[in-house]
């Protein structure tokens, strides 16, 4: 297990997905399903299509086709992060998995909470626009610094005012 999370916290790509991924491999996104055994009333049912519970997996992977057939949320992420030498178009398989996924839940939230929300006329582009910017930043990043780390000490200090 743990170089699977090595692999999720080690990606070099914003943070607010690697938080959203590990939430999902989790299962602790707030989906309806979620949100109804919280016995909240809100129904489980999927919003969008209402033909489902909407769970986790239902959100982010039954949407765009049955594509791995894990049942658990922590195997589906886990056996994704581990491609790491597919690419898709030219970008890692890791990235483009993790930050769709991340939007996918972003349009959903949107749709649900945000009045007049249209998901974007071409959702691959954004996506791969994003992945790209990724990717670049990442690249540009290990050409300045391939490795340098900086240790930084960091600490609390008291003061007390004597008066």
């Amino acid at each position: 297990m743990d170089g699977y999370w090595k692999m999720l916290w080690g990606w070099r790509g914003p943070h607010r997905i690697q938080t959203f991924m590990w939430l999902v491999s989790h299962g602790r996104i707030l989906t309806n399903y979620r949100r109804s055994r919280w016995g909240t009333g809100v129904s489980a049912t999927c919003p969008c299509c209402g033909n489902a519970d909407e769970t986790v997996l239902h959100v982010l992977r039954d949407w765009i086709t049955n594509f791995f057939s894990f049942v658990d949320c922590r195997d589906w992420v886990l056996k994704n992060l581990s491609k790491r030498s597919i690419r898709v178009y030219e970008f890692r398989w890791q990235t483009t998995y993790m930050t769709t996924c991340w939007h996918l839940w972003t349009w959903r939230n949107k749709a649900i909470f945000e009045e007049g929300f249209q998901r974007p006329n071409n959702p691959t582009y954004v996506i791969q626009s994003f992945i790209r910017t990724i990717e670049e930043v990442a690249e540009d990043h290990l050409q300045k610094n391939p490795h340098h780390k900086e240790i930084m000490y960091i600490g609390w200090k008291d003061h007390w005012m004597v008066g």
